[in-house]
C-alpha cells in the first residue's frame, strides 16, 4: 500500500502580523524598536534581567490574546483535508492550535513551550 506523502510547511513571522504580532526585521518590526543585544542574549540577561523578562513577558501577553487570521485558517483547512502526515513550522503555533488543529507539529521559533517532535 502506498503511503500518502507528508507535508512540511515553513512560514515566517509575517504569517502572524495580521493577528497583531510584530515581525522581527521589517521597518516597524521588533528589532527596530528594541536592540536584540539588549534583550536576546545571555549577556543582556546578566546585565538587566528585568528588561529581558519584561520583553519576553510582553511577547507572551501579545501571543496569548492574538486571534488566528485567514492564513492560520487556511493552514487548518489544509491540515484537516490532508491524508498524509502534516507538520507545520512557524512562529506563533498557538494561533493554529486555537483553530483546533489535530496532528503533531514541530515548533520552529517564537513560542514558549517545549517542541513536541
Amino acid at each position: 500500500m502506498e503511503k500518502n506523502p507528508s507535508i512540511i510547511l515553513l512560514t515566517g513571522a509575517g504569517i502572524s502580523a495580521e493577528s497583531g504580532l510584530a515581525t522581527f526585521r521589517d521597518s516597524s518590526g521588533t528589532w527596530e524598536k528594541q536592540r536584540i543585544e539588549d534583550v536576546a542574549t545571555p549577556q543582556a540577561f546578566r546585565k538587566n534581567p528585568a528588561l529581558v523578562l519584561e520583553f519576553y513577558n510582553r511577547r507572551r501577553r501579545d501571543a496569548a490574546v492574538a486571534q488566528p487570521n485567514a492564513a492560520h485558517e487556511a493552514l487548518v483547512q489544509l491540515e484537516k483535508g490532508w491524508p498524509g502526515d502534516f507538520f507545520s513550522l512557524h512562529r506563533i503555533l498557538m494561533l493554529c492550535m486555537k483553530q483546533q488543529v489535530r496532528r503533531k507539529y514541530c515548533i520552529c521559533m517564537g513560542y514558549f513551550i517545549t517542541p513536541c517532535v
